[in-house]
């Protein structure tokens, strides 16, 4: 404030030399700041596993692959990075270390988490309309096609031209030629 009592303002370069001054200085320090926090995100996300067997590994990625994460919408438990995504691949671990069987494996997580783990759901009487579903909507619009283009072509071969009278075409004719000859 001035002795008058109203606020100083700022000359406009002097304001513009004071902020490219702040992010010359600050610049370096963001950029660290900012390629840590994208290093700790990607290490946090890494899990490692060991396995008795190559053949092991290869069940793990591929129980990943096929089960779907419960928490997230339409995503594997191989993409998903959420906290019950993550139990389920240490629960799969350890379930493939003890030896079960994919049967088991799969009987396990559906008896938890229903029918929705499952990318390909079984087929039994409450996913029936899932498989058939599509099926039997591409059969009705394909009947429905058929049955409206036969009818078309129905109403096009039976549509006949009116009988005319060639009497009173005739004297339609007449009226017509004696009214130009006028």
């Amino acid at each position: 404030m001035n002795n008058n009592g109203q606020l100083k303002t700022m000359h406009p370069v002097s304001l513009y030399v004071g902020i490219l001054l702040f992010f010359k200085v600050a610049r370096a320090p963001l950029a660290i700041l900012a390629f840590w926090g994208s290093v700790m995100s990607v290490q946090a996300a890494i899990d490692v596993y060991e396995f008795k067997s190559p053949q092991d590994e290869a069940r793990f990625e591929r129980f990943v692959a096929e089960l779907r994460c419960p928490k997230c919408q339409n995503q594997n438990l191989a993409g998903s990075d959420s906290q019950i995504a993550q139990d389920l691949r240490r629960e799969l671990h350890r379930m493939i270390n003890e030896g079960r069987d994919d049967d088991d494996i799969v009987e396990f997580m559906v008896n938890r988490y229903g029918d929705y783990v499952l990318y390909k759901p079984r087929l039994q009487d409450s996913t029936a309309m899932l498989w058939f579903g599509p099926l039997a909507l591409f059969c009705i619009g394909f009947a429905a096609v058929m049955w409206i283009a036969r009818k078309r072509r129905l109403a096009v071969s039976t549509h006949e031209p009116e009988a005319i009278d060639r009497s009173a075409l005739e004297a339609m004719l007449k009226k017509d030629n004696d009214e130009n000859s006028r």
